[in-house]
């Protein structure tokens, strides 16, 4: 190695020598993972445990194996970091082959992690020993050839996926992907496809968009005996129902406070977001509003998302094949097989996980050009936007900020330049947060009267979050499939890195967009562990995977450009044996749900399409004492708004069918009341001002030993109401505050204790 490639080792590379670099780094990264992970089972997994060891991985080990890919590349012939990295990364795959054989044997889990700690600490001295030219690796692996290396690099792979495999996919699924990855090795080998003209492309890729978003879009709702219920969730399909509608209360109370004309972080709360609050108020501005209509919303924003995904992969030169199976992976994996789907459950589709996605295909769109890409002005005003749209949108596109900024001071190629571009990129993305909520807060302040208090917001979302991890903190499982896609992050941003060294702020706009492209990705991938994090089991996994297909994706057409033919036969084996794993383990689930979707109701002889959206569209009542409490409203409580306090999501259902505010400032019970000493006062106040004649919908308490309906019963569990009981505190005390001061007087009685009073005067 000359002078020169020595002061400059980010330049011309020899073929592979790159790759191999990063391989080192990231065996290095994987297996202090591998101790850290053995270590906190060794101590007892705690949430502040995970935590901890997801702020290592990604803020500390990721940085180490950085360096020690730049020393990589500074290494001299016959040093062979190819064969570095293949002697650490096979240690690293034997190391969990024999974790995970000791756990299936029923070694006792203490034991193993001892073993972990030590194998990934041997591994990672290992490593650096090889990097730093004090060991060879053996002499083996240099006669092997590139043929040889690029056989045990597939290998490899394919063994660590297999560590991975859950239950679900059985001896059948395995041998299908073995053939599925020979049959890829063959046509790796061979150059890619033939290009077709501007116009087919075009309109290949819109009819791609149009069948995926036909397999989002769920129209059928959740009505019904017929539902089909995942396996894997243990809830019946007369428990689904109540239990999607509690989950869509938490949007629809405050969305229905805005439509009332309530102001968020003044007069209400929104414990999912706020400029997403606004936002779904805005859609039912256009379309009726209830469950079913909310529903379709979530469809759309889960499809918004994979879109997004397809136009990060399509921007960044990802072949049409190459996209479009990661595209009907991704749809497969997160919205058709998980135990819910995403059109129900907003808070684990598109709605959620979406933004940091939209964010990251204006920074590739953007990324073609030269300069910095986290400083543009369209990348900096979708994260001012995003940053008010919830606390995990914030914190999903901020890790997106710091990935785009720490590939614009990589792509400076100097460590002075670089460090200078962190402090200018950080500047620009607090300043756009700053102006962003300048600006909300300027306009609440017009439009109430009042400065939002974003302490109120950060008191709910922080006891709520206190209550989820009671809920879900488990410990992670054993070989969770999490470690894996949390290896691929790493990996992804170690070479993304390196690219982002060989490309420049000058480079081809092709080759920078894919760089921005895998650091976004993996980025955005890493910060959804964090929800991963925070409901530690893997049937919650799917929900937040779909970077990790956009990054595999990326990777695979950038080997197949590059690459030699026998490492690209290599790459495309192992890329194929693990997208038919993906199949073989989601076709069961996919199939049940697929009935729902758009695309089987424009299919003939499918299920009606007109029928379901119409019923989607007058949305069917979910409890059935909701007709009655509504006729109760409308018949006896006049004006736009009711004061409702009953059970709370019989409450909450009967508002929304009448399309009313509840009269107190309660936007959804069982969101208010965990933080009491901010929303009760205000309802006490409100209730000092009610004048005699009012009218409130009331429930008497339950017969003993009576059985609660399927919602009430879910909340008790939770300790949200007591049992034997309908309300919680926060009703309960509106209640008893009311009947303190008012007598009351029976205007109207319906069924299961429902009836309506005035208030009358007390003496």
């Amino acid at each position: 190695m000359d002078r020169g490639s020595r002061q400059s080792p980010w330049g011309r590379l020899e073929p592979g020598r790159g790759a191999a670099a990063v391989g080192v780094g990231a065996a290095l990264a994987l297996a202090l993972g591998l101790a850290l992970a053995s270590l906190i089972g060794l101590l007892g997994q705690t949430r502040a445990l995970q935590n901890g060891a997801y702020v290592v991985a990604y803020g500390l080990l990721l940085p180490l194996g950085a360096l020690l890919v730049v020393r990589a590349l500074r290494l001299e012939p016959p040093a062979q970091p190819a064969d570095a990295a293949l002697s650490v990364a096979g240690a690293l795959v034997a190391a969990l082959a024999l974790m995970r054989l000791a756990t299936l044997a029923g070694i006792e889990g203490s034991a193993v992690s001892v073993f972990g700690v030590l194998a990934g600490l041997a591994i990672a001295a290992g490593a650096v020993a090889l990097t730093e030219g004090r060991c060879a690796p053996p002499r083996r692996l240099h006669r092997l050839g590139a043929g040889g290396r690029a056989a045990t690099f597939a290998a490899l792979g394919i063994v660590t996926i297999l560590l991975f495999v859950p239950d679900e996919v059985g001896p059948v699924g395995v041998a299908g992907a073995l053939l599925a990855g020979g049959a890829a090795w063959r046509l790796g080998r061979e150059s890619g496809g033939r290009s077709v003209g501007r116009r087919l492309g075009l309109a290949i890729d819109l009819g791609l968009v149009l069948l995926a978003a036909s397999l989002v879009i769920d129209v059928t709702g959740y009505w019904g005996s017929d539902f089909a219920v995942s396996t894997w969730s243990g809830v019946g399909p007369d428990q689904l129902g109540p239990i999607a509608q509690i989950h869509q209360h938490f949007y629809l109370g405050p969305v229905g406070d805005v439509l009332a004309g309530r102001t968020l972080l003044v007069d209400t709360n929104s414990v999912y977001g706020i400029a997403n609050a606004y936002v779904l108020a805005g859609w039912f501005q256009i379309v009726p509003f209830g469950y079913g209509t909310f529903g379709l919303f979530g469809s759309l924003a889960s499809t918004v998302m994979i879109v997004s995904g397809w136009g990060v992969m399509r921007l960044a030169g990802v072949g049409r094949v190459i996209a479009a199976i990661a595209l009907l992976l991704g749809v497969m994996l997160t919205v058709l097989a998980p135990i819910t789907s995403p059109s129900l459950f907003l808070n684990v589709g598109g709605f959620r996980f979406g933004p940091p996605l939209l964010l990251l295909v204006l920074a590739v769109w953007v990324s073609g050009r030269e300069g910095a890409v986290a400083r543009s002005a369209p990348v900096l005003t979708c994260f001012g936007f995003f940053a008010l749209w919830s606390l995990e949108a914030l914190v999903y596109c901020g890790c997106a900020m710091i990935a785009l900024i720490a590939a614009d001071a990589v792509a400076t190629r100097a460590l002075r330049t670089g460090m200078i571009e962190v402090l200018r990129g950080l500047g620009a993305t607090l300043g756009a947060f700053v102006a962003a909520h300048l600006l909300f807060a300027m306009l609440t302040l017009l439009v109430s009267g009042e400065l939002p208090d974003w302490g109120r917001y950060a008191a709910l979302f922080g006891e709520w979050a206190s209550i989820l991890e009671q809920t879900f903190g488990a410990p992670v499982e054993s070989f969770s499939r999490a470690w894996l896609v949390g290896g691929l992050y790493l990996a992804s941003g170690l070479g993304a890195m390196l690219l982002l060294l060989r490309v420049g702020r000058a480079g081809d706009r092709l080759a920078r967009r894919r760089a921005y492209a895998i650091a976004g990705a993996s980025g955005i991938g890493a910060s959804f562990l964090s929800y991963f994090i925070a409901h530690s089991s893997d049937l919650f996994l799917p929900y937040v995977v779909f970077p990790a297909l956009i990054v595999s994706a990326l990777w695979l057409a950038l080997a197949l450009r590059g690459l030699p033919a026998t490492w690209r036969g290599a790459t495309g084996a192992v890329a194929a044996f693990g997208a038919a794993l993906v199949l073989a383990g989601s076709l069961a689930e996919t199939e049940r749900r697929l009935p729902r979707t758009a695309l089987a109701h424009l299919v003939p002889g499918g299920p009606s399409l007109e029928e379901d959206l119409r019923r989607m569209w007058s949305s069917p009542r979910i409890d059935r004492r909701a007709p009655a409490a509504q006729e109760l409203i409308e018949t006896h409580i006049p004006g736009e708004e009711a004061i409702v306090l009953v059970e709370p999501d019989l409450g909450q259902e009967a508002l929304i069918r009448t399309d009313r505010a509840n009269g107190l400032p309660i936007a959804y019970p069982w969101q208010d009341e965990v933080v009491l000493e901010d929303s009760l006062p205000p309802v006490i106040e409100a209730v000092e001002g009610l004048e005699p004649g009012a009218r409130v919908l009331l429930q008497e308490p339950p017969e003993p030993g009576a059985q609660p309906s399927a919602a009430l019963l879910f909340e008790q569990v939770f300790g949200n109401v007591p049992a034997g009981e309908r309300l919680g505190p926060l009703t309960a005390a509106a209640e008893e505050e009311i009947r303190r001061r008012f007598e009351l007087k029976v205007v109207a009685r319906g069924p299961d204790g429902l009836y309506v009073a005035e208030l009358r005067p007390r003496g």
